[in-house]
């Protein structure tokens, strides 16, 4: 928990560890209520995945009732952190996304939900996003998550969109819309 040390506990969210495939980190997942967020401990990220049907209506049934017959959420957390993990490998991960997970579950008891009310929440508390840089020479000495903000971002042109342009450079310079 050497990341998570300063997370702050939250009454009615379900939390859990899997494994991030792609960082090799601890993949924190909260659960609360219809909306699942994913934190990489690696990077100290939320997680980019866009997911409508991380479970089917079926599967979530499913599994719904196997949770009113044993009482408990290990298997329900065990079988989402199974679907991210399984994501996570597919999809690249970018540091300046933030893209939650939603999850339909309305079709879920009241009982569950209730139970999910019930139990504790871990939320990480996200450093602040960086101000707006238009260029590598903006960048420099600027950082995330304790990484060169040029390592851990993308710069591209403001124009044409090209991480080879001059002006990506420098935003002084004139852009010209070339690789070169």
């Amino acid at each position: 928990m050497t990341n998570l040390e300063k997370s702050t506990i939250k009454p009615g969210t379900i939390c859990f560890y899997g494994q991030d495939p792609v960082h090799h980190g601890a993949l924190l997942v909260s659960v609360a209520g219809e909306r699942v967020t994913a934190y990489s401990s690696v990077k100290a990220m939320k997680l980019d995945y866009a997911a409508q049907d991380l479970i089917g209506p079926d599967e979530l049934a499913a599994q719904a009732k196997g949770i009113l017959e044993r009482k408990n959420h290990e298997d329900w957390a065990s079988m989402v952190a199974g679907r991210l993990d399984a994501l996570a490998a597919g999809l690249s991960l970018q540091a300046d996304k933030d893209i939650n997970l939603a999850i339909r579950i309305d079709h879920l008891s009241s009982v569950i939900k209730d139970r999910l009310a019930t139990t504790a929440s871990i939320a990480l508390g996200q450093p602040p996003a960086p101000e707006s840089i238009c260029c590598h020479k903006c960048a420099e000495g600027k950082t995330q998550g304790g990484l060169p903000l040029s390592s851990t971002r993308m710069i591209l042109c403001p124009d044409c969109r090209n991480k080879r342009c001059p002006r990506a450079s420098d935003h002084e310079l004139a852009c010209t819309g070339s690789n070169e």
